[in-house]
């Protein structure tokens, strides 16, 4: 099953997302590919998931979030149902031993721009989010040099690119095929 999603924003941002499920993995790529100013260590992304898209109003124990910087050397998974409001009742947790994020910049043989841009890679184990044919699902990006987070579904505000917004306002993704059911 594969996803892609091309986000273009009013300022003419473009973003693009592919997401694929293989084994016990769910794999995603963000490429923000007219980001030509590389904020190492500031620039970032951050993909999250509501397990059992009941889209509610906090974030629950079923809601997990997995964000990397560009070249940082840490990744981060973050569960729902934190009491703390200023998180959006998100907390971070221990990593999954199987779970990998990468913020890196593209080659020139890319196949979105011939301009060096951050592209973000994370490999999601199935073992963190359970195999479901229809998740809640959000992510964003952060541009440290214009200090926008652009992210989807697009008609989420947020206050700075360190809130997760509610899970009631994320899309979904679904799995026409229910290969991950």
């Amino acid at each position: 099953e594969r996803l892609y999603l091309h986000l273009k924003t009013q300022d003419n941002t473009n973003i693009i997302l592919r997401s694929a499920h293989q084994g016990n993995f769910i794999y995603v790529q963000i490429n923000a590919k007219t980001d030509f100013i590389l904020d190492k260590g500031s620039d970032n992304a951050i993909v999250c998931f509501d397990t059992k898209n009941d889209k509610t109003i906090l974030a629950q124990k079923d809601d997990y979030c997995f964000s990397t910087t560009l070249n940082g050397k840490n990744s981060f998974t973050y569960q729902g149902g934190s009491p703390f409001a200023l998180s959006g009742n998100f907390e971070k947790i221990p990593n999954h031993k199987g779970f990998v994020a990468i913020g890196s910049t593209s080659g020139k043989y890319d196949r979105y721009s011939i301009y060096q841009h951050p592209v973000y890679e994370f490999k999601i184990p199935l073992d963190v989010l359970g195999r479901s044919d229809n998740y809640g699902f959000y992510f964003s990006t952060f541009n440290a040099n214009s200090y926008n987070t652009y992210s989807w579904p697009p008609q989420i505000q947020t206050k700075n690119f360190m809130t997760i917004p509610s899970p009631s306002q994320w899309g979904d993704l679904i799995s026409p095929d229910k290969s991950l059911s």
